[in-house]
């Protein structure tokens, strides 16, 4: 079974230009060198910092990133996001489809 702190906490539903749409938002507590990773395609991804410090990394993305609490990263590029735990973290991860990227 996997930790409470890595399950998905809620799915909610957003209206833009009178459109619905479902967006993935996990909240993620990560010990010292935590670590969690997902597939990402066709989708836009956001990544939170509440607390601490993480480390970033994308696949097919040369440049990684380390969040501290307060900062964030949002891409479109397809492929794996893995984080790490620098610190005790905590950390919002959304998804959504692709296309509302640039409507926010």
């Amino acid at each position: 079974m996997m930790p409470r702190s890595q399950q998905p906490v809620v799915g909610s539903v957003r209206v833009q230009d009178g459109r619905q749409s479902r967006r993935e938002v996990v909240e993620l507590e990560l010990e010292n060198n935590g670590t969690w990773s997902t597939p990402v395609s066709g989708a836009c991804i956001e990544v939170v910092c509440l607390s601490g410090t993480v480390w970033l990394t994308r696949e097919g993305d040369p440049e990684d990133r380390f969040l501290t609490a307060g900062e964030a990263f949002a891409s479109s590029l397809e492929g794996r996001l893995a984080l790490m735990a620098f610190s005790p973290v905590r950390v919002l991860v959304r998804m959504a489809p692709a296309r509302e990227e640039g409507g926010r």
